[in-house]
């Protein structure tokens, strides 16, 4: 197994486990693969991940914690009494601030209130100033394992969701050679750190095999001439 490292006190994910990483040599086991840290002093979590938790004290004091693909979660239960009381005294403020210099990704979670309680306009708009932050907020949120493996499966970076919703963002960067068949992002990257310009590249287009390889190039020509009908 790989060894952990750290430049500043930090939560990691190493092998799919949760290690703490005190400094840049030294690191503990926190959580193992596949579970759920949930802070065993709070009593309202009793029931949170039953089956799939693990239960203890941790540096920092988040409600729960969680590896997702590269990404170590850290996350603040509220239910609205107590969501409404640590806005107005900046103790959420607080574990937020802390829950981004210990943590890659921070949720508050929201449980469905059982007196038919909803959020009030004010509340709305501090989840609203949250998510503007980079805090992703769950609300309804639910309790058992099988939810919370759904939101790891979101917030892993390597997810078909996230993936999706990448695909569909137009708004990078495109150049001339985006339209080639057979040219995708990492090809376009190479092409252009090569030739220096869409327009050199696509000048010396019978030279790219120097810059991808014969294999690559040959595949690109191909598909070319499946698109065009050329011979």
């Amino acid at each position: 197994m790989s060894t952990p490292t750290a430049s500043l006190p930090k939560y990691r994910v190493v092998d799919h486990e949760v290690w703490w990483c005190g400094t840049p040599t030294e690191g503990n086991l926190v959580i193992p693969a596949d579970k759920y840290g949930v802070d065993v002093t709070d009593p309202g979590l009793k029931e949170v991940c039953d089956g799939k938790d693990w239960r203890m004290v941790f540096h920092g004091r988040p409600d729960m914690l969680f590896a997702a693909g590269p990404n170590v979660v850290w996350v603040e239960w509220k239910n609205l009494d107590d969501l409404y009381s640590s806005i107005q005294s900046k103790r959420l403020a607080r574990e937020l601030r802390t829950g981004l210099s210990m943590a890659d990704i921070v949720v508050v979670a929201i449980p469905r209130s059982a007196r038919g309680m909803t959020l009030s306009t004010d509340a709305c708009m501090e989840v609203l100033r949250l998510q503007t932050q980079g805090i992703h907020v769950l609300y309804p949120c639910g309790r058992s394992y099988v939810y919370w493996d759904e939101v790891r499966e979101v917030l892993s970076s390597g997810s078909n969701q996230r993936r999706a919703i990448a695909g569909t963002d137009y708004r990078k960067p495109r150049t001339a050679l985006s339209g080639v068949p057979g040219v995708g992002a990492k090809t376009e990257a190479k092409l252009l750190a090569w030739y220096g310009t869409a327009h050199t590249a696509l000048v010396h287009y019978l030279e790219w095999h120097y810059a991808l390889g014969s294999k690559k190039a040959s595949l690109i020509e191909q598909a070319c001439h499946a698109q065009t009908g050329a011979p």
